[in-house]
């Protein structure tokens, strides 16, 4: 897990507000202006959190298109998780943990309790029996990790 940032930089969001959190499978992030119009769409309707599945980047980290916050994680160019995050939840997030190319958690400082965003790209149903088992240990390790109320998506 990232270490977290220090508290007096942390914003907390509140809860009983409405946020709009919308996963997207994006398929080759990596190529040219993708991103850019990924990240127009974002505006366009108004996302707070955009998690994000098949990127296929091949890095790791944080990076900041426009006024969004992204971190991800891929080593291959076929698979990759992040999440997007508008200006304002992105000063809420308290840490992020990428388990895998698959599987990804990060926290957010919210009140009246913290939330924590577990973002997974899961394996076909043509993949091997030790990938699905090894998809699903990795779940229950970011589910270990975040340690806090998940909202979990499709």
């Amino acid at each position: 897990m990232t270490p977290g940032r220090h508290p007096a930089s942390v914003r907390k969001i509140n809860t009983n507000q409405t946020s709009k959190i919308v996963t997207w499978n994006v398929c080759k992030l990596h190529q040219k202006g993708k991103l850019e119009n990924v990240v127009k769409e974002m505006d366009r309707i108004k996302l707070n959190i955009l998690r994000l599945a098949e990127e296929r980047w091949t890095e790791a980290g944080s990076m900041k298109p426009g006024s969004k916050t992204h971190l991800l994680r891929e080593t291959t160019h076929e698979r990759g998780v992040g999440i997007l995050f508008d200006k304002t939840t992105a000063k809420s997030l308290g840490s992020w943990c990428s388990i895998s190319d698959r599987v990804a958690v990060a926290k957010l400082v919210a009140k009246p309790l913290k939330l924590g965003i577990i973002q997974v790209y899961a394996p076909t149903s043509d993949s091997e029996d030790v990938e699905v088992e090894k998809f699903y240990e990795e779940i229950e390790r970011a589910k270990r990790l975040s340690k806090i109320p998940v909202a979990k998506g499709l």
